[in-house]
């Protein structure tokens, strides 16, 4: 089994994809959803590494072995909220809907004319988040990855200018100058927190009994602004319902004088805990669909 994310092939060529995003918007959700069963099928059968680790997760969060029908429902859930990350983009969310809690601790912050480090991970719909109809009076900029899956972004985003314009490309030599100069400006700063990129360094964390490795460059972002730093998560629930969540990490100047490691152990201790709760709530909700614990025991062995 493949230990990391890094170099895994994005499945799916870019006019399968463009083919599919085409039928999606010209049928609508109703009808292309009934897709996903073939297409999520497709992925479990021919996907062998990826539906081990399912499994492996699946196993950790429901504290017992998986059947294959729940393996199977954890990449339907993926595919339909992989279909549904069409339709956010596109704004056509006229068959979904989003609920938002946790709201108030963030126009709080926001409020307070301090930039904030929103957080997010593999879990759910980020685009549910960006969709959701808050509005903050802030501006957004997103770091994201964007070498991993290029046919993917561009087949979401090219509708949406908008959104590419948002985006602050990680692993670029100005990458963290433009996400220090944005949160000094007040902006939004949103990225994700559970995969380290390429050589990132990482520190492990106890989550869901185990170790595993959570990349420190979100938290040490945070840690040399000193601003406040909220998680975010936008779960699938069933038939085009999410739930979009917002919880506070750190508040605003709360570890003003503390060493930097120190802030950066304290606050990816609360990411991890945080994340295994809303994991447990929403186990199928989870695309890491990789060994996420080998790396921190093989460094342990």
């Amino acid at each position: 089994m493949k230990s990391s994310w890094h170099g895994q092939r994005q499945r799916g060529g870019i006019m399968a994809l463009r083919m599919i995003s085409a039928i999606g918007l010209f049928a609508g959700r109703s009808l292309t959803i009934w897709l996903m069963w073939p297409i999520s099928l497709y992925f479990y059968l021919f996907a062998p590494e990826a539906r081990r680790s399912s499994a492996v997760f699946l196993a950790k969060v429901l504290e017992r072995q998986p059947s294959r029908m729940e393996v199977w429902r954890h990449f339907r859930t993926f595919a339909v909220c992989l279909l549904d990350r069409l339709y956010f983009a596109a704004g056509e969310t006229r068959n979904l809907h989003v609920e938002i809690e946790g709201a108030d601790a963030l126009q709080a912050i926001v409020g307070s004319g301090e930039g904030c480090l929103l957080i997010g991970s593999h879990l759910g719909n980020s685009d549910a988040v960006r969709s959701c109809g808050l509005d903050l009076g802030a501006p957004l900029k997103i770091l994201m990855q964007i070498e991993q899956s290029p046919a993917m972004l561009s087949v979401l985003y090219d509708r949406n200018p908008e959104w590419r314009e948002s985006l602050i490309p990680l692993g670029r030599p100005d990458t963290f100058l433009q996400a220090h100069k944005a949160l000094e400006e007040g902006a939004l700063v949103a990225m994700l927190g559970d995969r380290a990129y390429r050589q990132e360094k990482s520190v492990a964390m106890p989550f869901f009994g185990a170790p595993a490795l959570f990349p420190t460059g979100p938290m040490l972002l945070a840690a040399i602004t000193g601003k406040p730093v909220v998680m975010f998560s936008g779960l699938y629930v069933d038939h085009g319902r999410y739930v979009v969540r917002f919880e506070t990490l750190s508040g605003v100047h709360e570890f003003a004088g503390c060493p930097r490691d120190t802030i950066v152990k304290s606050l990816l201790s609360r990411y991890a805990a945080r994340l295994e709760v809303q994991c447990r709530r929403a186990p199928y909700n989870w695309y890491n669909f990789f060994d996420f614990w080998h790396d921190a025991a093989a460094t342990r062995n």
